[in-house]
Formats: structure tokens, sequence, C-alpha cells
């Protein structure tokens, strides 16, 4: 009997050492490359899959370029507006009104995500998609969103019990930092120049330099005004997932 005892407890010896923390490398999925190669096969003036445009669209090219020119003419957001070094000068924009609307110099939005049922969740896919505080398959959704609606970023769809953290591991929102990509768009803030615009997170979110989170307990005036005002500038954000959940 002591022989057994001895022998399970270094079985659990064996198996309840701590492990190296692997943490999963960000995934180059070079979303780019991916609209060049759609737009060469199924929407340039020889496209490669002529045949088989209107059987995975539901539509014709004709119709399809139509609903485009439509929402380019009735949402301004559609039409990029390039600057000197051909990139879209929307993040200045978003520097001035944010700053003008919430008073955060360099605030680029509001990030957050929200889980959306999916009561039509086929029955092989349901145990994908549950988590023990819902009843029912749930789709997670991580978005930015700015003061007036605009949802710049959003990452939909991902299996298992997701949170914040998670989800933000496997999103794309940081990829073009990852790739060296990305440009400097420069801000400054009491004085000091910053190269990069920051998001408002509320404190599940890691402590990095492009996430700013209000304080847990404030003890003075200056931190108590701050808190109000980072929760109250979180609320686009908040809005926004309350009109996508209306329709």
């Amino acid at each position: 009997m002591a022989k057994t005892v001895a022998y399970y407890q270094n079985q659990l010896g064996e198996t309840s050492r701590a492990r190296p923390n692997l943490r999963k490398l960000p995934l180059r999925r070079n979303h780019e490359a991916r609209h060049d190669r759609l737009i060469e096969d199924y929407f340039a003036d020889d496209v490669v899959y002529a045949i088989k445009l209107r059987r995975r669209f539901r539509m014709r090219k004709e119709l399809f370029l139509r609903i485009v020119g439509d929402l380019e003419g009735r949402f301004p957001y559609f039409q990029w507006k390039m600057d000197a070094r051909g990139k879209s000068n929307d993040i200045h924009q978003l520097y001035t009104v944010h700053e003008g609307k919430h008073g955060f110099p360099g605030m680029l939005g509001s990030i957050d995500c929200m889980h959306w049922s999916w009561s039509l969740c086929p029955n092989t896919w349901r145990r994908q998609y549950m988590r023990g505080d819902h009843k029912e398959p749930t789709i997670i959704l991580e978005a930015i969103a700015s003061h007036d609606l605009w949802i710049c970023h959003a990452f939909f769809g991902p299996a298992g019990a997701n949170n914040n953290i998670n989800v933000l591991d496997q999103s794309h929102v940081f990829n073009d930092i990852y790739l060296g990509k990305s440009h400097d768009v420069p801000f400054q803030a009491n004085g000091v120049a910053y190269n990069r615009g920051y998001y408002l997170t509320d404190g599940i979110y890691p402590p990095l330099s492009v996430f700013v989170k209000s304080f847990t307990c404030p003890n003075d005036p200056k931190r108590k005004k701050f808190k109000e005002a980072q929760e109250s500038a979180r609320k686009d954000v908040e809005r926004a997932f309350g009109v996508l959940k209306r329709r």
C-alpha cells in the first residue's frame, strides 16, 4: 500500500510541475495580399473565376459594383482620403475630434468585446461556442469604435470560451505593428511628443502603452476626474454595441 501511494505521489508530482509559458506568436495573416488576390480573381476586368463569381456571392458583378457605388455615395467613411504617403488621414481626424469632444489628445477610439447570441447555431458547432455564463451559443465581437459610431476595427467569430484577453491574442488589430508596416502618427500631450495613438479600455486588458485604463480606486480629485472622463469616453464603443444589438 505504501509503495502504491508513493507511486501515485510521484506521478502527481511529475504532472503538476510548472510548465513553461508557451505564448502563441501572432499569426501573419497578410490581409493586404488576400485582398489583392480577391480583386484579381473576382472583380478585375479580366477576372480569373468569372463563372464562379455569381455562385459564390449570389449576385452578378454589375449588381455588386452598383451596391458599392451607392454605399460610397451615402456613407463618407467608404471614401478613403490619402495623404502624401499614400495612407489614410483618418487618424488625424480622430485625434482632433476626440480631443475636442472628450479632452483626450491622441485618442484613436475605445476597444471592447461583446457576446452575440447565436440561436441558429448548427448542433455540431454548439459546444464550440458555449460559455458557462451563457445559456445558448454566442459569437464574440471585438471592435474599436469612435465617437460617431464608426467601427474602424472588427474581429468576429473565433470559437471557444473567449474573453477580451484571448480574443486580443488572436485578432489582427496590431498586425501592422508586428510586421513593421505601421507609420508613426505623432501627437502631443502635456508638452510631450508621442509617436502613436492609444485606445481606451477597461481593467481586463493588459498594461500596454497603446491602452489607457481608468484608475481602480482613485484617492484624489485629479484621479477621480480622470476616471470619470475615461469611463464617459468609453461609452462610445458601448453605444456602438447597443446599436448593433437593435439591428
